[in-house]
């Protein structure tokens, strides 16, 4: 079979080999059904993932949601980047939210929680199905500084 492809709003392509796409393309079917019949427009499903040492965790998802968008009100929690969301398990089936939060955290291909760790956002795009990450890694740096100071007999 041939690499599938999902058209992406910017008229590039991104190809999705075989395993991937059947193991997508059923959960973001799932994902707009639960949606399609919210009064909430919703834009993006969101997980923050987070590690260091030898570990790494993510974040319950959210689904973000346009400003202004009927039955959606503002939430107040500074530590997310958008102030328009809703927890994911509350709009979706049993079990949808984790499959899709550990789906598009395993895409995530760098080293965010080996060392001195990192983090970022992984994300699905609900009106194209783009889904990628944001997301930083840490690293420390060292300098090596050497100073010294001679006794003279000179006073």
């Amino acid at each position: 079979m041939t690499d599938q492809i999902i058209e992406l709003d910017t008229n590039t392509l991104q190809y999705l080999d075989e395993e991937t796409y059947r193991e997508y393309f059923p959960l973001f079917t799932q994902l707009k059904a639960a949606l399609a019949d919210q009064p909430i427009k919703f834009t993006q499903f969101q997980v923050e993932y987070h590690g260091s040492g030898d570990s790494g965790d993510h974040e319950e998802a959210i689904l973000v949601y346009e400003e202004g968008s009927q039955g959606g009100d503002a939430n107040d929690q500074s530590n997310n980047t958008h102030a328009n969301y809703k927890q994911a398990r509350d709009y979706l089936p049993v079990g949808l939210s984790s499959d899709l939060e550990e789906f598009i955290v395993n895409k995530v291909d760098y080293d965010w929680y080996n060392n001195d760790g990192g983090g970022g956002t992984a994300f699905i795009n609900l009106a194209d199905g783009h889904f990628g990450y944001e997301g930083y890694w840490n690293e420390t740096v060292s300098h090596d500084i050497a100073s010294g100071y001679q006794l003279s007999d000179k006073r």
